[in-house]
């Protein structure tokens, strides 16, 4: 066919939608958003960890020792791609092993594979070719023990937490543990050991995670319910359980965001800007187990991804 802008015709090709369609289709199985905050989580590690002593040249394990000149740029790009393509076939795995639980909730329900847009054997196939080839590239060209981070999370996220999901509220726990893997990744990408620092910042996400969770479970609580998920929100009626839950894993994310201080990873001043990041945070906290309701939920999980990305900024900023 041919379109015509003014007095000259053009041809349109036909199949650049449907293409176009097929990537976006895609694109939603590697659930971009949870991606990029991976991706971003693991990258900004990578960086403070090279900042430290200038480790991004020292380290048998370390991407560095892979690339040649030192890593430097071009180890972090590796690290990209190899974090970006893990990532895209983890996420694209969850969507296979969950796409009957997505068909009963309206939320997900127009997701690829329950509204029928993409064949569960595809998204089965591409989950499997990218996982492997993302743990290939950080085995091989990053280090070693980025693979067995790797393989580790895979497990823990898709062997444990999804199928967890309709048996027991401590799934959450169990997801907490594989999301805290990307500072672990990053900082061992840079040194070729995961240290005491490391461990810190790994905590610092461990915690966050857990009123992050709990706001999306309440967000969404109507579609859990629907599909029978034991989520806490749902299993504890009164909501009391949650609320100290809430409450308790602040306070922790306020001790791990501190953590940098003692291990003198930062500056004392560090504090600072950690606390006063952590206020904010903690009032959508407090806010939410007062009112206990879908509105103070979704702010609440604003404030969550907010937070985080900010206090790694802010312990970047202020390295020895």
């Amino acid at each position: 066919m041919s379109e015509t802008i003014g007095s000259t015709p053009r041809a349109v090709d036909d199949t650049t939608v449907p293409i176009v369609r097929t990537l976006a289709t895609f694109g939603e199985l590697t659930k971009p958003r949870l991606a990029t905050l991976l991706l971003l989580v693991t990258l900004g590690t990578y960086l403070i960890a090279a900042r430290v002593g200038d480790t991004i040249e020292a380290g048998p394990g370390s991407v560095a020792s892979r690339m040649p000149g030192g890593g430097g740029w071009l180890g972090l790009v590796v690290l990209a791609v190899g974090v970006s393509a893990f990532a895209a076939g983890m996420f694209a795995l969850n969507h296979y092993l969950e796409r009957d639980i997505d068909r009963l909730m309206p939320r997900t329900a127009g997701r690829p594979l329950p509204s029928g847009r993409m064949q569960p054997q595809i998204a089965l196939t591409f989950g499997i070719c990218f996982s492997a080839i993302g743990t290939g590239i950080l085995t091989l060209w990053v280090g070693v023990l980025c693979g067995v981070f790797a393989v580790a999370n895979l497990i823990i996220y898709l062997g444990l937490y999804t199928p967890l999901k309709r048996r027991t509220p401590a799934h959450t726990t169990i997801g907490a543990f594989a999301g805290a893997m990307p500072p672990l990744v990053g900082w061992t990408a840079a040194t070729g050991t995961p240290s005491a620092e490391a461990w810190a910042l790994a905590a610092i996400v461990f915690a966050w995670q857990f009123p992050h969770f709990y706001s999306v479970q309440l967000k969404n609580l109507s579609d859990y319910r629907r599909a029978d998920l034991k989520v806490l929100p749902v299993i504890d009626l009164g909501g009391q359980r949650v609320r100290r839950q809430i409450l308790a894993w602040s306070v922790m994310t306020l001790l791990a965001s501190l953590l940098p201080v003692p291990l003198e990873l930062v500056h004392p001043w560090y504090a600072l800007p950690a606390t006063a990041l952590w206020i904010g945070f903690a009032y959508r906290a407090i806010s939410l187990c007062r009112h206990y309701d879908r509105r103070h939920a979704r702010l609440l999980l604003r404030a969550s991804v907010t937070y985080l990305p900010l206090v790694f900024v802010a312990i970047g900023l202020a390295l020895r």
